[in-house]
């Protein structure tokens, strides 16, 4: 076994572990259970959700999924910001009508 990436949280090591297996690439989620036992203290490297793969020889293929994976990502979360606020130039969704920083109404 070997591990392929660390995670957010317990939802997004199930997800990548998801991807990963859509593409024929056996993998596990570890530490997924430790979360709770955290929240709120803060994080460390022990204590996050790890996906690892199970055939060793699949690890830059399944690095190249999660590469993908990423930039599909963050293209969505670029996608989702609608408004830059004019007061503090903090980037919003559709759905706050004020700023969620400094509480500025959004300009039309």
């Amino acid at each position: 076994m070997k591990k392929v990436c660390n995670a957010y949280d317990p939802t997004e090591a199930h997800i990548i572990k998801g991807v990963l297996e859509s593409y024929g690439i056996k993998a596990e989620v570890q530490d997924d259970q430790l979360h709770n036992l955290v929240a709120g203290i803060g994080y460390t490297e022990a204590v996050i959700p790890t996906i690892w793969i199970f055939d060793d020889r699949q690890y830059d293929e399944a690095q190249g999924i999660l590469d993908e994976y990423e930039k599909k990502k963050k293209d969505q979360t670029r996608d989702e910001v609608i408004w830059v606020c004019s007061s503090c130039q903090e980037e919003s969704t559709e759905a706050f009508t004020e700023c969620w920083n400094c509480g500025a109404s959004r300009s039309p």
